[in-house]
């Protein structure tokens, strides 16, 4: 338990300030898909909520695929 609620409070952090940014995407990457297949009996009736969680899955893609840089 301790380990996904340090994902949730830290991992964003890291991500707003450039720190990490590919190691925090793929932290909450894992923290979204485990929240998606932990509770799979309540997000499947309510389509908002998954969407929401296939939103934010999408733009997590962006800094693991090194997509967010500048070309030189």
């Amino acid at each position: 338990p301790y380990l996904r609620t340090f994902g949730e409070l830290v991992l964003p952090i890291f991500l707003v300030l450039g720190l990490g940014t590919r190691f925090a995407a793929l932290g909450l990457s894992v923290v979204n898909a485990m929240a998606v297949i932990s509770y799979w009996h309540v997000l499947s009736t309510l389509e908002p909520a998954l969407a929401q969680n296939f939103f934010w899955g999408t733009l997590l893609l962006v800094p693991l695929t090194g997509q967010s840089r500048n070309p030189r």
